[in-house]
């Protein structure tokens, strides 16, 4: 059985997928929705569109619905929130990172340079 997540989790890719209409089992592919519906609930039915998202991407591909309207408004929901900051902070360190990375190489080429000339 798979989770529903009541709005996406930032920086998982979000597939369009079929959901199973009687549990939470989703997958990407039609035939295994058909296959599960077939043979866990021994019933005729349809499988539904649905949004996704993959929770492994090994050989254990696994999937969590996400429904298509949300609990809450994203801008109240706190971890959403605090989420994005923390995305924000980490995207700014890996900036300030590479600057650095560039000055100091470029120091190092600058001193080479100066030595060697010596």
């Amino acid at each position: 059985m798979t989770d529903v997540l009541h709005s996406a989790v930032i920086g998982i890719q979000t597939l369009k997928g079929y959901g199973c209409p009687e549990c939470k089992f989703a997958h990407d592919r039609l035939r295994n929705v058909t296959t599960h519906i077939k043979n866990v609930h021994t019933i005729e039915a349809q499988p539904t569109s649905s949004l996704i998202q993959m929770v492994f991407s090994s050989n254990l591909r696994s999937f969590w619905k996400v429904t298509d309207t949300p609990l809450t408004e994203e801008t109240t929901d706190e971890g959403l929130l605090a989420l994005r900051h923390f995305s924000t902070e980490i995207k700014k360190l890996e900036q300030e990172d590479t600057r650095s990375a560039v000055g100091i190489s470029y120091w190092l080429t600058v001193k080479l340079i100066c030595s060697c000339s010596s």
